[in-house]
């Protein structure tokens, strides 16, 4: 055990006081010569001058710090997919009514989390197209995404925990990604850092029947009457040579909406690339609806559609050929 004295004098005043307590001790039994033998007063002096250090000492403040090593706890992170196909039930007979997001909210509340509190900070996350912690007055989890993004949502995990001990992460998904980053260089991304990243799949391991708008590309400033390119980047599954159509709606306040071009677009699963040619015939800022009609067993209808804005004007961009 270590002592420390706050309030000890320098080495020269601890020299001069042992001196002064020595003398004290020795002197005070020079009176009992006669009465105790030398080697009694040697004894007694020594015992005085060892009790009189021991007051002073007491007199310094001495302190008897005590330190207890505690190691801080890392932190588990749930990350719970929240997109439109979790609220399909988790059977692949679909013969039972309990929702694939309902498992989830169970397992993230109930004696998993219990389980991991014991030795862990659990934090719970939800994700679609993006990744938002869930706090204890959030309430329920809803499946109420458009898309799962499952790369993003490692990546944004990585950089929110970046200055935390981040010692697992699991991934409670039915397996819908629609990102177009790889989820297993953001996972491995998170193993070099010493996270491993556990994965939870709920539902079916059958492929669904989907079709999703997953990327569009195109310039936002554009010139009446001139021809503009959107590019899209559509994702399917099990649909594989299906025939569907792709609508592009320019949309107007309190009106249904005029189509301003339809193409007809074979699916051949996985992604591929379609481009829409238009041309604005009205200036100021337009609005349009990208879509594909909902197809007869489809698990998630809501990311069929694309909304974007455009920016329309009668300049026109004049160039001199020398």
């Amino acid at each position: 055990m270590t002592v420390h004295f706050p309030h000890l004098p320098n080495l020269w005043l601890l020299v001069a006081a042992s001196v002064l307590l020595a003398a004290i001790a020795i002197l005070s039994y020079r009176g009992t010569r006669d009465r105790i033998s030398p080697r009694a007063r040697r004894l007694l002096s020594t015992a005085r001058f060892a009790a009189l250090v021991l007051l002073v000492l007491c007199l310094c403040d001495p302190i008897f710090p005590q330190f207890q090593a505690r190691k801080a706890m890392g932190v588990v992170a749930l990350l719970v997919d929240t997109s439109g196909s979790m609220r399909l039930p988790v059977a692949e007979a679909q013969k039972t009514d309990v929702s694939r997001i309902a498992l989830a909210q169970e397992m993230t509340t109930g004696g998993l989390t219990e389980r991991l509190k014991r030795d862990f900070r659990v934090k719970t996350y939800a994700f679609g197209e993006d990744l938002r912690e869930q706090t204890e007055t959030a309430g329920p989890l809803e499946a109420t995404g458009k898309r799962t993004n499952v790369a993003r949502a490692l990546s944004q995990l990585s950089t929110g925990l970046a200055n935390e001990t981040v010692s697992a992460v699991f991934l409670l998904t039915d397996g819908g990604d629609n990102g177009v980053d790889d989820p297993l260089a953001a996972a491995a991304a998170l193993r070099a850092r010493g996270t491993p990243v556990h994965c939870i799949g709920l539902g079916s391991a059958k492929p669904l029947k989907d079709i999703q708008i997953q990327d569009l590309s195109l310039h936002r400033r554009v010139s009446m009457g001139t021809l503009v390119t959107a590019d899209l980047t559509l994702k399917s599954e099990a649909m594989d040579g299906v025939t569907v159509p792709v609508v592009l709606t320019e949309v107007k306040p309190g009106s249904a909406g005029k189509v301003v071009k339809r193409q007809e677009v074979t699916l051949k699963g996985g992604q591929q690339q379609v481009r829409l040619d238009f041309s604005p015939t009205e200036e100021g800022v337009l609005r349009y609806v990208v879509s594909i009609p909902a197809q007869p067993g489809e698990a998630v209808k809501e990311n069929n559609s694309e909304t974007f804005v455009a920016h329309s004007s009668k300049d026109i961009l004049k160039v001199l050929y020398m």
